[in-house]
């Protein structure tokens, strides 16, 4: 099963007061595969994580495959779940930021 492909409803317009335009989104269906490789993935940073409490995203992204901001979106999820919390040591190409 594949990623679902989203029509875009059409636009929404009002006029009280002032000219309103309403643009909606409908919700992104994900296909089973990606839903399990996100686990492993944040599974795979956790680890990394307990092994080098130093490590710096760029290091994940490298070791894991997969880009910065994935790392990132990885981790925050990580976070609103309470599953990882402190801080998390981001570095550039050309040394920290």
């Amino acid at each position: 099963m594949g990623k679902v492909i989203l029509d875009i409803p059409p636009a929404e317009y009002k006029t009280e007061g002032f000219f309103t335009t309403i643009l909606r989104k409908k919700a992104t269906v994900l296909d089973h595969q990606s839903t399990q490789s996100g686990q492993k993935n944040k599974e795979k940073i956790v680890e990394l994580m307990r092994v080098n409490s130093f490590i710096t995203t760029v290091e994940i992204a490298s070791i894991i495959e997969i880009n910065r901001s994935a790392v990132m979106r990885h981790i925050n999820a990580l976070k609103m779940k309470e599953l990882l919390k402190g801080q998390v040591l981001i570095k550039a190409a050309s040394g920290l930021f």
